[in-house]
């Protein structure tokens, strides 16, 4: 089999594979220690496998999105040093995934190199490089997530919608990364918390997220369906204690 013919995992590191699935994508960067900011968003298993992945797009004024969603939440991070030249969606895996937590206080970056996912070090050695064609293709384009952001000056703090305990985690494990990616080891305990916004205190919109640490991170929340209606803050149990003490 000659080179030409062979799939990107199978050709040796440095072999010039311009035909090769992907490779229109080779002058991607990106930052690794973001990555797996949003990686707790990507849907796991979805039959609409375009979700299965992380989302890159350019943009205009420099650097790039990387962007996840399941459906029910979506997380998205502006990685100013990121480049691309066009969109693309990429399916990570464990991995390179994990490269990219490893060393995090080193520069690492994540490169498409001859149609394949390599993690490099800040002095550019290759750490770890994923086998196949890592592009998602998909006729159906990756949400916008533009489209589902709510209006700035319909924003108020504050969470009041019903939110699922299993997307919180989500959240919780999002900003533990950041706090890992983002301050230093010395000041890295403490610093995860998240911040809440509804809009036009609707119970019924969606709620926006942000990590304390991360400016440059959004979160967007889909609320559920109450069980129940709470019209009383405090558990009617409660209530009846206090009024026999």
């Amino acid at each position: 089999m000659s080179a030409s013919t062979k799939t990107p995992d199978q050709l040796p590191v440095g072999t010039p594979a311009t035909s090769s699935p992907g490779a229109e994508h080779d002058s991607l960067v990106l930052t690794a220690k973001f990555l797996p900011i949003v990686a707790h968003f990507v849907a796991q298993g979805d039959i609409r496998y375009y979700l299965n992945g992380i989302n890159v797009r350019p943009l205009a004024g420099g650097g790039v999105t990387i962007c996840a969603t399941n459906g029910h939440i979506l997380g998205v991070y502006r990685d100013l040093a990121g480049v691309c030249s066009q969109e693309v969606t990429l399916s990570f895996g464990s991995k390179v995934m994990a490269a990219c937590t490893e060393q995090i206080d080193a520069e690492r970056v994540v490169v498409l190199r001859h149609g394949r996912l390599t993690v490099l070090d800040q002095c550019g050695n290759e750490v770890c490089i994923q086998a196949g064609n890592p592009v998602i293709d998909s006729q159906t384009a990756f949400p916008r997530f533009e489209k589902v952001v709510p209006a700035a000056e319909d924003l108020r703090p504050g969470l009041v919608s019903c939110i699922s305990g299993r997307l919180l985690k989500k959240l919780a494990r999002a900003a533990n990364s950041a706090r890992k990616a983002l301050t230093s080891n010395s000041s890295r305990v403490g610093l995860d918390g998240l911040h809440f916004f509804n809009v036009n205190g609707d119970v019924n919109k969606c709620t926006v997220a942000h990590i304390d640490v991360a400016p440059d991170f959004l979160a967007i929340v889909m609320p559920l369906r109450p069980v129940r209606d709470i019209t009383q803050p405090l558990p009617s149990w409660l209530q009846a204690e206090r009024g026999a003490a």
